[in-house]
């Protein structure tokens, strides 16, 4: 009978085990809605001092892509992905257990990592909320303050209606600056300006009627 007994008792010893061992992790899921390719993803404890190792390994995650990945459990974690252009986006003290799937988008874009490149390029959400169409953006390095060096970021065919979003890439020099003074443009003329935007930190601006000033 104890033959019997303790292959019962040491199937119920793994399976507690395993159990206590599938409690100590979290699984989570990743979705990259950055617009980006995502070539290095992090996940550490919100109370870890380094980010670890990165999570997706030889691969990539395209944008609209999602990642599953376990951890070991924490009350929260940051998250940190690098895109292909060496853009940095961070989210900060995640409940997992709360919330078991992330979406990294723009609105967590904390700047360009600088230490892989002298140049780099950062990433803008433009919204117009200005009550008029929106035909050129014109973005240059607040230091030198010479709009004639700045070229438009809308192509001829677009604009940006009253409402609407939309989205620019601005080329930086990593070596120089990422403060940057922002005009737009509307079809009658009229201009509105953001004085000394910090590429860095900042991923998104809002336009209105208060911006149609000059410095």
């Amino acid at each position: 009978m104890r033959n019997g007994v303790r292959p019962a008792l040491a199937l119920m010893a793994v399976l507690a085990l395993s159990g206590a061992a599938f409690a100590q992790t979290s699984d989570i899921i990743i979705v990259n809605d950055t617009g980006a390719t995502l070539f290095f993803l992090y996940a550490s404890p919100t109370t870890a001092d380094s980010w670890g190792e990165d999570l997706l390994g030889d691969t990539v995650l395209p944008d609209g892509a999602s990642f599953q990945a376990r951890l070991r459990r924490a009350d929260a974690f940051d998250i940190r992905a690098v895109d292909s252009n060496d853009n940095e986006y961070i989210v900060w003290n995640w409940n997992a257990a709360r919330t078991p799937r992330v979406v990294i988008r723009q609105d967590v874009f904390v700047g360009v990592n600088t230490a892989s490149s002298a140049s780099a390029l950062a990433w803008l959400n433009i919204r117009n909320e200005t009550n008029y169409t929106i035909v050129q953006i014109v973005a240059v390095p607040a230091s030198t303050g010479d709009w004639d060096s700045g070229e438009s970021l809308l192509q001829s065919w677009e604009t940006i209606h009253d409402g609407e979003d939309y989205r620019v890439e601005i080329d930086l020099d990593a070596s120089d600056t990422f403060i940057y003074d922002i005009m737009l443009i509307d079809e009658d003329g009229d201009q509105y300006f953001k004085w000394d935007v910090n590429l860095e930190i900042v991923g998104e601006i809002i336009y209105t009627l208060d911006d149609l000033r000059f410095r």
